[in-house]
């Protein structure tokens, strides 16, 4: 200001020495002098205030100051180390403001609401000498607004705020501060913990009671009520927007729940609440909010569930504002569902507000297979009648429906957003399918009709050959009970698996009333006891019973509903161990220098007529291998420190039996028998093939019953396990 008004002094003189026309000299080298004065000064002006860290704007306390970077210069201020790496650098035209906290606490500067993609970094003290303390590139606020959280802060502290734009980005834009102040969670909603602006919050309800508050009727259902320990927060709005509400970073094992009230205190009403969005946790959004408008929030547990969490205030944009309806529109509803033939339908769209529907004409035999592809959010599928009841949910991206009714039908397919997950929209591909059943002609098992959980067929161990089942169409069910005590092992050998029409199994505990006989829904989940689903030619299921009780079971053999549209399957069904579990004999074994008795109680079927054994308790060390034969005798006869209780002929899976037939092995740190010889796919025991050495020579034939042991050595002496009865 100084020197504007020099060079206006010096302008007022000029003009007078031009109108008088007197002294030309000196009217010459006044004008040097001018010119030199304007050199100075437009170099000063292109530091204009706030230009340069030496001439900052000031400001102070809580505010929103506007500024424009489109005409600032580069200055290439960093602050020191803390603001010299490359999150902070390159940040473009530049401005600078000193700012003086008026009042100590937790002060949040932000450029939230800003037209471009800013950088923000904040230098404790003032002018050029200010050291880094904090920078930021993206913050909450969204849109690539910066974001930055000074704690500790003193009143009259000053900082040297510097606001750029990522890559060079300039233009209009507002720097904001506010202080947050040390604040937790209220314990209720007359005590809400005070919190504003965009950011997060540490938050812990394991201490916090059970307020039972519900902001009235609006979150008195069972999405809302029941949140069990809660906390509460007293939020503020620092601008008018969208904004959401997320816990989605809290602890993953905490089941949070989440209610916004408008208003303050416990006169807040409800306005909106959510349980699951982001897997467990919580989330809702706030659309219109205005500047200075409170609300209430209030985060507990899932029944009675709590824990460690975050709270979140997140500028929101819909990411589905620039979802338009699709061709297809408008099949909102079952009633409206769209028409659809066989092929591939693309260039569609799903939102959670605006589900798609499409009809489906089957003649008798048909097979209708519905899959969603190219989608980016999580999409599932729901099962209509042709008069638009809802028949079944599917939570999984494809589906597939037998017509059996001997009629032309009418099936309606539903697409929609999962609420809980992803971004509540999505463009999509629907591929559609339709064949006729490849089984209709082909005949039933003996064991038809066992069809329901009602009609299901008793079954005890043994191998029972030639069953079938069809895709959508048929199942079978078996009723067995597992003693207390005994372990189940069951194989459904299906030759071609997932390449062939996919046979599964799962187990059911009658008692529980869990028992799925829908052959086109998908068991799994829904309180099996176990079950089996891979894609390999068999299928291997096993259940231990440990309540203490006998337990009546019932067995579901079908094709997986989403298989390839082969329609049907033959199979095999082998069923051990409920007579009691393991057939062990000479039981227990006599114990070894470890002090341990080894034992093949832990053996079991591993597929189709293969049976895997494993030993267990043996001395560190020691070798041995597994001994067969076709008889038993038991308590056995003494050999050298143990019971052998096998008869002649007797089968030595020893190294001299060949490659497939040797079990050698040697017991780990563990007691546990390691094999050596390559013929265990677990590394452990031994893969019984069907080969058997000789004597006694010949194969394992289905039907019929070998026993085993394994000899091993022992110090300078010998041992034996107990011994294993197996039904082939």
């Amino acid at each position: 200001m100084v020197l504007i008004a020099f060079l206006g002094a010096f302008s007022s003189t000029r003009f007078c020495l031009i109108t008088a026309g007197l002294y030309p000299i000196a009217h010459k080298s006044l004008m040097k002098i001018l010119q030199t004065l304007a050199v100075l000064f437009i170099s000063a002006s292109a530091h204009a205030q706030g230009d340069d860290c030496a001439n900052g704007v000031p400001v102070s306390g809580t505010g929103s100051w506007s500024f424009d970077t489109s005409l600032a210069t580069v200055s290439g201020f960093s602050g020191g180390a803390i603001c010299s790496d490359l999150s902070s650098q390159d940040m473009g035209p530049d401005q600078f403001f000193e700012w003086t906290a008026n009042a100590a606490g937790t002060w949040q500067i932000d450029t939230c609401g800003s037209s471009f993609d800013t950088k923000l970094s904040a230098h404790l003290g003032s002018g050029c000498g200010a050291t880094c303390e904090e920078h930021n590139d993206d913050g909450f606020c969204g849109s690539f607004n910066s974001e930055l959280v000074l704690a500790g802060v003193n009143a009259g502290d000053t900082f040297l705020i510097q606001v750029g734009g990522w890559n060079g980005a300039a233009g209009p834009g507002t720097l904001n501060s506010l202080n947050l102040a040390p604040v937790g969670a209220g314990d209720d909603c007359s005590s809400a913990g005070v919190i504003g602006g965009y950011g997060s919050w540490a938050f812990d309800t394991s201490s916090a009671s059970a307020s039972g508050f519900n902001g009235s009727s609006g979150c008195a259902d069972t999405g809302s009520i029941d949140l069990g320990l809660d906390l509460f927060y007293q939020y503020t709005a620092a601008v008018s927007g969208d904004f959401e509400v997320s816990l989605g970073n809290s602890d993953p094992n905490y089941d949070t729940k989440l209610s916004v009230h408008a208003g303050s205190g416990c006169a807040a009403t409800c306005l909106a609440f959510n349980d699951d969005y982001y897997g467990l946790h919580s989330s809702v959004v706030i659309v219109g909010a205005i500047a200075g408008e409170t609300f209430l929030f209030q985060i507990g547990g899932w029944s009675g569930s709590f824990g460690a969490g975050t709270l979140e205030v997140l500028a929101y944009t819909d990411p589905c504002a620039s979802f338009s309806d699709d061709y297809l529109e408008e099949n909102d509803t079952p009633g409206a569902a769209a028409p659809l033939g066989p092929g591939t339908h693309s260039d569609l769209n799903v939102h959670i507000n605006d589900s798609d529907f499409y009809s489906f004409t089957l003649q008798p035999g048909d097979i209708l297979d519905v899959a969603i592809t190219a989608f980016s959010d999580d999409l599932d599928l729901s099962e209509y009648d042709g008069a638009g009841n809802w028949v079944a949910d599917w939570d999984t991206d494809s589906l597939t429906h037998s017509n059996v009714t001997g009629a032309v039908e009418t099936w309606i397919v539903e697409v929609r957003d999962d609420p809980a997950f992803g971004a509540d929209c999505s463009a999509y591909d629907l591929i559609v399918g339709v064949v006729q059943n490849p089984c209709l002609s082909t005949a039933d098992d003996s064991f038809e009709d066992n069809d329901t959980c009602a009609t299901a067929v008793p079954i005890t161990d043994g191998l029972y050959l030639g069953l079938m089942v069809f895709e959508g169409v048929d199942l079978d069910m078996f009723s067995l009970t597992v003693p207390a005590g005994a372990t189940l092992h069951v194989t459904a050998y299906n030759p071609g698996g997932c390449a062939a029409a996919d046979v599964d199994m799962f187990l059911y505990d009658v008692a529980a009333g869990f028992c799925q006989d829908d052959p086109a829904v998908d068991a799994a989940n829904t309180g099996e006891l176990a079950s089996a689903w891979t894609c390999l030619d068999y299928e291997f299921l096993s259940w231990t019973n440990t309540t203490g009780l006998g337990v009546d079971c019932l067995l579901r053999v079908s094709v997986w509903p989403q298989a390839p549209l082969n329609g049907c399957q033959g199979y095999d069904l082998t069923i051990s161990g409920i007579g009691g579990g393991p057939d062990l004999f000479c039981e227990p074994a006599e114990v070894n220098s470890a002090g341990t008795a080894v034992s093949l109680g832990t053996s079991s079927f591993s597929g189709p007529l293969a049976f895997h054994l494993d030993a267990l308790g043996g001395p560190v060390n020691q070798f041995g291998y597994f001994l067969v034969s076709a008889a038993k005798m038991d308590p056995g006869v003494s050999v050298s420190d143990g019971k052998f209780c096998l008869t002649a002929p007797l089968g030595r899976y020893g190294p001299n039996a060949g490659a497939s037939l040797n079990s050698l092995g040697r017991f780990d740190g563990a007691g546990i028998f390691q094999n050596l010889a390559g013929t265990s796919a677990s590394g452990s025991g031994f893969d019984v093939p069907s080969t058997l050495p000789a004597p006694p020579g010949g194969m394992i034939l289905a039907g019929s019953t070998w026993h085993f042991q394994l000899w091993y050595r022992d110090g300078v002496r010998s041992n034996f396990s107990n011994g294993i009865s197996v039904f082939f």
